[in-house]
Formats: structure tokens, C-alpha cells, sequence
């Protein structure tokens, strides 16, 4: 077969693909005057077609007027971005898919959680069976918490993962997971001990995403801290930075890998092939997660058997932030009157949830589908829509939709799906709320009376 090479000084048309030869003759007649550039495709004896980039330029050799063409093998170029195309497509198929697995492991797991939840809060049950459905509930916690954990891996490698920064009062948000976090710690008999002396804790950060780096160094502490050990909260000034040091008298980590330790699914390699569980994804999040705030995070330790410490610092700002009310743990009042419409097309869980809704005072009417809901909010007034996205005649965005503009009402979404896309498309369609299964009973209060009193 013919290389570039072995054509030079030979006349091109002959080795031009058919094809391609009225695109060269046009190239050819506009050097005369201009350099002219295209792509087009050279042809073996054998068939094979060689895609190359051509630049052809007039030029005048001993007074007869001459073309220059200059051709550029493109085989390995266009190769290259063929890989890429497919390893593209490779990754989002992958990404497609644990969204899709993470949404059908995510409505059973809800079901469960709710049906737990309620047995839980049941008096009538004896205490020994209440704390079974205790022990079921935070085990589906604890399963939700990895396929959350996977969908932000997702996003932090996609560039999709963001931060809401504002001014925010870091010791209220440590509070909230000490508070979180105390009752896990009593459970196991660990010393927890919590120092917050830093005078500057005000930072502009996100709430949220901030009270997950957090949980997730707690958790860590609490998974590699044998009972009868220590962890030790802290909080302290450094110039115009505050440091937030968590330290545990844990198994320790080994000096040839605390420099991997933050790698994404390490914990395995790092901390005893998986005798303690998790996808060791929670490191790599929060550090991700501390890098969107411009800080820092750091791990040190004396090596195996002599604990460890995790350190995040963040800038301080001068400016008081404006303190969030603590949504209160009882329903006042002139709350008991609020009417829901609830929609879900699964039966158990309607039951179950409108159940516990009329248990918390709030008066319940039910749907299963987008056309019973909407009959039903023609007949009666509503204060709140509280609907599943997914339904079988459509969904609960064309729900909230139609309330909205003919009655003005305010709504929470369930989704299984909880990409940015998919808040995005339920805040554009009216609902205040996202709620991502499996719902936790604290975070559903939380939302209902953040709604009513938006």
C-alpha cells in the first residue's frame, strides 16, 4: 500500500477516493488565489482509505504557476477521537445505569424504611419489638447512605457535583451533627468529646453539603474506634481560619497508605479488606466536597493501632450570617388543620404514610394516579401536595403543575432520582421540596413544615 510519502511528486487525483475528487478539484481551483484547506480521503490499492487534511497554496516556480499541496495523515488523530467517543459512552452508559439501579433500590428500601419507621414509633408494641423495627430502620439508613454515596461519586467525576455557598455559622452546623451522631456514639461506648473554642466560626459554605463531610468523619471515627475508645471533636482558630480536628483512638492507618487514603473505594486496601464494611467512598466525597468550599483536608497518624485525626480548614468571614430556625420537634398548633392531597401509586406505602400523617394531626386525602389526584383536589381544598413522581398515567410534575395554577398550592416531590436534573425539573414544576427515597419520618416533618410556613 501507498504511504504519503510515496507519492510525492506524483500526480494526487489517481490516489484521491473517487468520492472526495470534485472536493479536491474545487480546492484546487481556489489556490490559484487563496490557500485552500479541507479534509478529504486518499484510497490504497488495496481499498483502504487514509483520511488526511490538505492545504493547497498557488505558487510560481520559474515563471510557470505551480500548486503546493501539503496532506496530513489524520488516521491517528481521527483514531483518538473515536476512543474517546466510545470511552464517553462507556461512562455515561455506566452513570445511566447506577441511576437507574439506585432509583429501583430505592423504592423497596423506601416501602421498608416507612413501614419500619411507623412499627418504631408505635407505642402499642412492646419495646423489645419497637427496637427491632429501630434496628431494621437504621440498617435501611445505613443502605441509602451507599447509594448516595455512589451517585455523588458519580457526579464528582462527571464535574457535576456543586456546592450553594453563603454565610454560614460553622459551629451550628456542627452542633446539628453532634447531635445527630451522640446517640451512635452511646450505642457503641465511645467517650465522645466535643470542644468548640474557635471564636470566628462564621464561613461562607453549604449547610448541607458541609453537615455530610462532617457525619462522614464521624461515622469513620465511630466505624474504626473499638468500644471503650475516644473521639474528640474540635474547633479553633488559626489567623483568619478555623480548623475543625476529629481524633480517634482507632485502629489507626499505615504510613504507606495514609497518602491514598482519601482514592476513591481505598478503605478496603487501607483498613482490613473490608472487615468493616462501606465502599470507601466517603473520604474521597468529603474531600471533594471540602475542595468545592476552597479549603482543605487533611489525615495524619502514628501509624497502626495508634489512631487517627482528620483536619478541614476553612476561611472565616467577618459577617454575622443570618441564623436558621430549627424547624421545632412538635406540630403547632394552627398546623393541625393543614390538609394534604398524598399521591403514590404503591398502596402499602400510601396507607403507611397518610397513617403517620394523621398521626402528626395533619387531615389526609389520597390518590393513586395523576387523574384521581387532580379529581380529587377539584372536589376539596388543599393546603399541600405531597406527591411521588413516578406514577402510572404520568407524573407528579403534572400534578404539581395543575394545583399550582388553579389553586395555588405548594408541594413536596418523592423521587427515586435525585440528580441535580431531576430537582431541577420538580423545583421548575412548582414543588419546594425534593424529597430522595427512602425518606426518613424527620426529614418529611422537616420539609412539611418548611412548606407550610414558606
Amino acid at each position: 500500500d501507498e504511504t504519503l510519502e510515496s507519492i510525492i511528486g506524483k500526480d494526487p487525483l489517481p490516489f484521491i477516493a473517487p468520492a472526495d475528487r470534485p472536493t479536491f478539484l474545487e480546492h484546487l481551483a481556489q489556490a490559484r488565489s487563496k490557500i485552500a484547506r479541507g479534509e478529504i480521503y486518499l484510497q490504497s490499492r488495496s481499498g483502504k482509505l487514509i483520511p488526511v487534511q490538505v492545504a493547497l497554496s498557488g505558487l510560481e516556480i520559474a515563471g510557470n504557476q505551480s500548486v503546493c499541496l501539503v496532506a496530513t495523515d489524520l488516521t491517528e488523530y481521527k483514531l483518538n477521537i473515536e476512543m474517546r467517543r466510545e470511552a464517553e459512552a462507556v461512562a455515561q452508559a455506566k452513570d445511566d445505569f447506577i441511576a437507574m439501579l439506585s432509583h429501583e433500590l430505592r423504592n423497596p428500601l423506601s416501602r421498608v424504611l416507612i413501614a419500619s419507621g411507623d412499627c418504631e414509633s408505635d407505642t402499642a408494641l412492646a419495646p423489645e419489638l419497637r427496637g427491632i423495627f429501630r434496628m431494621i430502620r437504621e440498617n435501611i439508613e445505613s443502605e441509602a447512605r451507599l447509594i448516595d454515596d455512589l451517585l455523588d461519586h458519580t457526579r464528582i467525576r462527571r464535574g457535576k457535583l456543586h456546592v450553594q455557598l453563603e454565610a454560614i455559622d460553622l459551629h451550628q452546623v456542627l452542633n446539628q451533627v453532634i447531635q445527630t451522631m451522640t446517640p451512635d456514639f452511646r450505642s457503641r461506648k465511645l467517650q465522645f468529646i466535643t470542644e468548640l473554642k474557635a471564636e470566628r466560626h462564621n464561613v461562607r459554605g453549604d449547610a448541607g453539603r458541609l453537615t455530610q463531610v462532617f457525619l462522614n468523619l464521624l461515622k469513620n471515627a465511630l466505624k474504626f474506634t473499638a468500644p471503650s475508645g475516644t473521639v474528640h471533636l474540635r474547633s479553633r482558630n488559626q489567623g483568619k481560619r478555623i480548623q475543625i480536628e476529629i481524633t480517634d483512638t482507632g485502629i489507626g492507618i499505615e504510613p504507606d497508605v495514609i497518602g491514598k487514603i482519601f482514592d476513591p473505594f481505598a478503605q478496603g486496601k487501607q483498613r482490613g479488606d473490608h472487615k468493616f464494611g462501606g465502599l470507601g467512598l466517603g473520604l474521597a466525597i468529603s474531600k471533594a466536597l471540602v475542595e468545592l468550599h476552597e479549603a482543605s483536608i487533611t489525615a495524619f497518624s502514628n501509624g497502626k493501632g495508634k489512631g487517627a485525626t482528620f483536619t478541614v480548614e476553612l476561611a472565616t468571614v467577618a459577617a454575622t450570617p443570618k441564623q436558621s430556625e430549627t424547624p421545632p420537634a412538635f406540630i403547632p398548633r394552627e398546623e393541625q388543620s393543614r390538609r394534604i392531597l398524598l399521591v403514590d401509586d404503591h398502596e402499602a406505602t400510601l396507607q403507611t404514610l397518610s397513617r403517620i400523617l394523621r398521626r402528626w394531626g395533619y387531615g389526609v386525602e389520597t390518590a393513586i394516579c395523576v387523574k384521581e389526584a387532580l379529581d380529587v383536589a377539584a372536589k376539596k381544598p388543599f393546603d399541600l401536595l405531597i406527591s411521588d413522581v413516578g406514577l402510572p398515567d404520568g407524573s407528579g410534575l403534572d400534578i404539581m403543575r395543575e394545583v399550582k395554577e388553579r389553586y395555588g398550592l405548594r408541594g413536596i416531590a418523592l423521587s427515586g432520582y435525585g440528580t441535580e436534573e431531576d430537582i431541577r425539573q420538580s423545583r421548575d414544576a412548582g414543588f419546594g421540596e425534593h424529597l430522595i427515597k427512602p425518606i426518613s419520618f424527620t426529614a418529611l416533618r422537616t420539609a412539611i413544615q418548611r412548606t407550610v410556613a414558606a
